[in-house]
């Protein structure tokens, strides 16, 4: 397939010329041969006589009746002219139907032979026309026509093919990419293929090529914003891929082009489409999807004037997905759509103009688009585009558990009754002798029980032996084999929500701390006053610092700035995050913003009834409220870091249970500084994510790359020492003013039953 199709346009969209001239073609030589024949045989001429394309070239036609699922392969050979063959559904007025056409030129770099093959999507009148690639070539030819009711693979394209195995139901194309085809904007030559999708159909393309480094991508009338792009798939140059969602009946157009200018060679692609009747299926477990692409003048363009490039991901409600895109071309500016149309979107992450981030947990089934774009109109250039997602369930797709699931659940009286006349939900898994197996079940409904049978049947119970009403089982596998865990409860018809939590390994990646973080950072306050610099920024930076270098995952960690800083999503992200972490894991929060005080109660904590708050964009939290969610996990260290004026007085309410831990900006009746000289928006933040990096070296003490209690404070102080300072301001002879603020900013840290020696944060 190495020219361009019959009566399409440089552009792509067929001439109206040629729409007409089709729309009056004659049947030729024969009458439709009906869909039960097999093989159809005719031998003719092209001659001056014959009806004549608007591009010159002269043409023959032959019509046949077919099946939907029915393959079509018509094979034409001439010695007397360079041989062009077109099939093509029609409509009801008898026009040729551009979403269901296939062509070839040079079968197998032969002038003299063409071969277009397809499997039909639907019943109706198909036109097979026969034509020159030159204009006014005339000379005998020989078509055979074969009908069947399974498809005909075509033959591939020389080298390797690394792509999908076609299926039977799949559409298969084999063509050539040289200088006759469509050239694009910046060069590249490429070749078009519509296809008609119902709304929710699923499309895979997949194109490989040994002859060009290639490049696929997707467009459709029906959404001029969505671009689905792929070029290195798997890093392979050899192969692109791309998949994606139809969200409306229409024609979506693909195009098979080149990374590079004026790259030409054969290649294979093959198109996949699923029904929309088929239910859509969410990524079962943790994955990473890198994307590159290029933002151009021939990108889809927004209303304001930047060029976009759209990418999809399958969601379902509970999915976390962090999307980053950077490019060192172009101001970078990121966004997600979701299937009901509300937007998230991110510019500048940690301040930086190259990188933007978006990290969300998904509340809608369907498709959500990605859309990776510039801050400023017309920018163009490379980009790289990450998207990682983790499962909302924690199973996969053989209905197994994953490591690290953290699974909400619910006995229900529509649940197994197992032994004892208890409610039961069961879960497998297969597990290997030797490897450590840790599980917790967590509910304020009912007292846990676990039951976990092995490969050869037995079974052993796990309860909470009277300490709390949580099951747990920590152990080393006796067998290799598949086990079965079943959550239920320790009393009879006991039913109600739980958590269930599971985690497998090797002993020494089982000993090992798990993060789980939330990360706060308010710039931005509603109004005209109050904002502050780079409070979101400061969040940003500590979470990036602990997913980068220290392994916390994207679903044990939320991240919320400015606008999404709200009292109710801060306690639920605290809650949950609580929740998940166990005895062996480290619980983290990280607040930079506004601090205040109230008048309250009296109590042990507060004698004098001032209570300290960290105002968020829509009021304010308490350090009573704070605590009592905070102090709800069953995290073996739970750290919290707050970076606010007169956040020290958290430390009396919230420090009050055995692994809490507390790092504050200042005391209980003093202010916090902005950093403006580190480019930070508190001196807290900025000293603690040099703890962890840039300074992580000096920190260190005893050089065993192994940051504990005391070596992350005792730098922390340092730096206080060293970089903070208050200035007392006087008016007149030795007269202070009394409006000035005297009291100095100190750190103040209270370890609480952490042990100094307690290793917070590990490294390779």
């Amino acid at each position: 397939m190495s020219r361009k199709r019959r009566g399409w346009g440089a552009a792509g969209f067929r001439t109206p010329a040629l729409a007409a001239l089709w729309s009056t073609v004659l049947l030729v030589a024969m009458p439709a041969v009906p869909a039960s024949a097999e093989t159809r045989e005719e031998s003719g001429k092209l001659s001056s006589k014959d009806r004549q394309l608007s591009s010159g070239e002269y043409y023959e036609t032959y019509d046949v009746e077919l099946a939907a699922g029915q393959t079509i392969r018509a094979d034409l050979r001439s010695t007397d002219f360079d041989t062009f063959v077109q099939i093509n559904g029609t409509d009801a007025e008898g026009n040729a139907d551009r979403s269901r056409e296939w062509f070839n030129d040079d079968f197998e770099n032969s002038k003299q032979r063409s071969i277009a093959e397809a499997t039909v999507p639907s019943a109706g009148l198909y036109r097979v026309m026969v034509t020159s690639y030159g204009a006014n070539e005339t000379g005998a030819y020989e078509l055979t026509i074969e009908i069947g009711d399974a498809p005909r693979p075509m033959p591939n394209p020389p080298g390797p093919v690394n792509g999908l195995e076609a299926g039977p139901d799949d559409r298969v194309e084999v063509g050539t990419l040289n200088r006759f085809d469509t050239q694009l904007e910046d060069g590249e030559y490429a070749d078009i293929f519509p296809i008609q999708l119902a709304a929710g159909d699923r499309l895979t393309a997949d194109l490989t090529s040994s002859a060009f480094d290639s490049y696929l991508y997707m467009r459709t009338d029906v959404d001029p914003e969505l671009v689905v792009v792929n070029d290195d798939y798997e890093e392979s140059r050899e192969r692109s891929l791309i998949t994606f969602q139809a969200p409306a009946d229409g024609i979506y157009r693909i195009y098979v082009t080149t990374y590079g200018k004026s790259e030409t060679g054969d290649y294979r692609l093959v198109l996949r489409t699923e029904s929309a009747s088929a239910p859509p299926v969410a990524p079962s477990g943790p994955s990473v999807r890198e994307e590159s692409g290029y933002l151009t003048s021939d990108d889809v363009t927004l209303t304001s004037g930047e060029y976009v490039d759209g990418f999809q991901i399958q969601g379902v409600p509970g999915m976390r997905v962090r999307v980053e895109l950077t490019s060192s071309d172009f101001d970078t500016y990121v966004m997600i759509k979701t299937p009901s149309g509300t937007s998230l979107d991110n510019d500048d992450f940690e301040g930086a103009k190259n990188r933007s981030v978006i990290e969300t947990e998904l509340t809608e089934t369907g498709e959500h688009r990605v859309l990776v774009t510039s801050y400023k109109p017309g920018e163009t250039g490379s980009y790289r585009l990450t998207i990682e997602t983790s499962s909302a369930g924690g199973i996969d797709s053989a209905g197994l558990l994953l490591a690290g699931t953290r699974l909400a659940g619910e006995l229900t009286t529509a649940d197994p009754r197992i032994a004892g006349e208890r409610w039961g939900d069961s879960y497998a898994f297969d597990g290997t002798q030797g490897t450590r197996l840790r599980v917790r079940l967590l509910s304020e409904a009912f007292d846990s029980f676990l039951i976990l049978t092995g490969p050869d049947g037995s079974s052993a119970t796990f309860d909470d032996d009277g300490n709390d009403r949580n099951a747990g089982i920590e152990l080393v596998l006796p067998q290799t084999g598949r086990y079965t865990l079943t959550a239920t409860s320790y009393s009879a018809d006991e039913t109600g929500a739980y958590e269930l939590q599971f985690d497998l390994g090797d002993a020494a990646r089982a000993a090992s701390r798990r993060i789980y973080g939330v990360f706060v950072g308010i710039a931005d306050y509603p109004g005209d006053q109050g904002d502050l610099q780079l409070c979101d920024v400061d969040a940003e930076r500590i979470y990036s610092l602990l997913r980068d270098h220290y392994g916390m995952r994207a679903e044990d960690s939320r991240l919320l700035v400015n606008g999404d800083a709200t009292v109710a999503a801060v306690a639920q992200a605290l809650d949950e995050m609580g929740r998940k972490a166990g005895p062996n894991d480290l619980l983290l929060f990280f607040y930079s913003g506004h601090g205040g005080q109230l008048q309250g109660e009296a109590n042990a904590a507060d004698p004098d009834g001032i209570h300290e708050t960290l105002a968020l964009v829509d009021g304010q939290v308490s350090d009573d409220d704070f605590a009592t969610v905070f102090n709800r996990s069953q995290a073996g260290v739970a750290l919290v870091a707050l970076d606010a004026c007169f956040s020290g007085g958290f430390a009396k309410d919230v420090i009050s249970a055995r692994g809490r831990m507390g790092i504050f900006s200042s005391e209980e009746d003093v202010l916090s500084n902005v950093a403006a000289q580190f480019q930070a928006g508190g001196y807290l933040a900025k000293f603690m994510a040099d703890a962890l990096f840039d300074h992580r070296e000096l920190a260190d003490l005893d050089s065993d790359h192994q940051l504990t209690a005391h070596e992350l404070c005792h730098y922390i102080g340092e730096r206080y020492r060293d970089d903070v300072r208050s200035t007392r301001i006087k008016g007149g002879e030795n007269a202070v003013d009394p409006s000035q603020d005297l009291s100095f900013q100190k750190l103040v840290v209270d370890r609480g039953g952490v042990d100094s020696r307690e290793v917070l944060f590990a490294w390779e």
